[in-house]
C-alpha cells in the first residue's frame, strides 16, 4: 500500500470517528455536548 492511499484512508477514518463522536448521544435520551443547555433555556 502507498503511502498516499494509508493517509488519505487514515485521514478518512479519523473524520468519520470525530463525526460520530459529535453526533453520538452522550447519555440515552439526551443530546451531546452544550446543546442540552441550549435547547433547555428556550421557553
Amino acid at each position: 500500500m502507498s503511502d498516499r492511499l494509508f493517509y488519505a484512508l487514515a485521514a478518512l477514518v479519523a473524520v468519520a470517528l470525530i463525526a460520530t463522536a459529535v453526533m453520538w448521544p452522550q447519555r440515552p435520551g439526551r443530546t451531546p455536548g452544550n446543546l442540552g443547555a441550549v435547547a433547555e433555556a428556550q421557553p
